[in-house]
């Protein structure tokens, strides 16, 4: 029997195999973006398999879905692919997106974070996986590890979360 702890990391609150993944803007618009082929290709099949196996978190009120909306919208593939999230029961799921106050501020009057990106740190902050993806430079490694210390956030670029979602859940080991 694992620990909760790796429970948790492999399945979802309703029982469900997968991550709940807060997936950063720049994933989408690199997916749509063919300028750099391989970075296309492996963000495309990263969106493909978190269709497949696992759950997108976004917030409430739709700051997210707004930020991500123009990148969709220019892409057939893209449509495609959000029409089947939002259409499949449990693919997307919804929480706030405001971080702790202390560590928005922290983030923000400290690390230099990007006030425009803190609603996917609030989202991550309150998911089962606390995983983000992204690899914008706001999330230098100094953010990296405040982010993991402060409130058990782990950012992870587009190869190392092609890597955490092509390993079966039931072999994914824990952070």
């Amino acid at each position: 029997m694992p620990r909760r702890s790796q429970a948790r990391s492999t399945l979802g609150e309703d029982g469900t195999a997968g991550h709940e993944l807060v997936i950063d803007t720049w994933v989408i618009a690199t997916a749509g973006e063919w300028l750099d082929r391989q970075a296309a290709f492996d963000a495309t099949g990263f969106l493909y398999k978190v269709y497949q196996s696992h759950r997108m978190a976004i917030d409430f009120d739709g700051e997210i879905e707004r930020e991500y909306r123009p990148y969709i919208n220019a892409q057939p593939f893209l449509q495609q692919w959000w029409t089947q999230m939002v259409g499949t029961a449990r693919k997307i799921v919804r929480y706030s997106s405001c971080p702790p106050r202390v560590c928005r501020d922290h983030l923000l009057n400290r690390l230099g974070f990007d006030a425009s990106d803190i609603k996917f740190v609030g989202v991550a902050s309150r998911t089962y996986s606390k995983y983000v993806v992204s690899e914008d430079s706001d999330y230098t490694h100094e953010v990296k590890q405040y982010l993991f210390s402060a409130l058990h956030i782990t950012t992870f670029t587009l190869a190392e979360a092609l890597h955490k979602v092509n390993r079966p859940p039931s072999t994914a080991a824990p952070l």
